[in-house]
């Protein structure tokens, strides 16, 4: 039977496709859509080809998880600026976080999992986890230099006064997850997905935190 229905979206005309998407990279799906619709030559020029309300929806979501991950960023070097009183510093312990950033990205690869909204939440968790990791030793070793320790002798002593804690909770967090990353249910592959993301940037930035922080700060002093 024919259906009645007549779709209208912002006063034009319109007919609208849909589908049951057994991937979860529903963004990449959309843009091959989309990409094999544009590709058909007997389009008129009046026909625009758009993304549904939920796949819009989800490149906005995309979009301001982004933006918010940029802004937690720079809250957080302000913050840092203001305690250690130095504009300088908190960018060694920023320099921590491409690290954390590839470590997820390579947790997802291997685990065949896509970058959705729950992995870009887990991102933002990252920064402040990654972070915190670094504070602590810097701190240390900033007090250090108070009590007249050279460069090299205070980078030593904190990493080596520090490294426990910073692994110990690290190693916890990661293990707290790995039930989540290991879920396949329907309703936890959302939380699987932030699970994974956290676990690789955890460990990653974790192992470089105590190498490239100590270093970066030891040339920028």
């Amino acid at each position: 039977g024919t259906n009645e229905t007549i779709l209208r979206i912002d006063g034009r005309s319109a007919i609208s496709f849909s589908g049951e998407l057994e991937t979860q990279n529903t963004l990449g799906v959309t843009g091959q859509a989309k990409e094999a619709i544009n590709s058909l030559a007997s389009l008129p020029d009046t026909v625009e080809v758009t993304e549904g309300f939920d796949s819009q929806q989800q490149v906005e979501g995309f979009r301001s998880m982004l933006t918010a991950i940029v802004y937690s960023i720079i809250i957080v070097y302000l913050i840092m600026a203001l305690t250690f009183r130095s504009l300088i510093h908190p960018f060694t312990i920023l320099f921590s976080l491409p690290f954390a950033l590839v470590g997820a990205a390579l947790a997802l690869y291997l685990t065949n999992s896509v970058l959705g909204i729950s992995a870009m939440i887990g991102l933002m968790m990252l920064v402040g986890i990654v972070v915190t990791n670094g504070i602590v030793l810097m701190e240390l070793v900033q007090q250090l230099r108070a009590k007249g320790s050279n460069v090299y002798d205070a980078l030593v002593e904190a990493g080596r006064t520090r490294l426990r804690p910073i692994w110990m909770t690290a190693l916890t967090a990661i293990l707290a997850l790995i039930p989540l990353a290991a879920s396949n249910e329907a309703g936890a592959i959302i939380a699987s997905e932030l699970a994974r993301a956290v676990m690789g940037g955890l460990l990653v930035s974790t192992a470089l935190t105590l190498v490239v922080v100590p270093v970066v700060y030891s040339l920028t002093d």
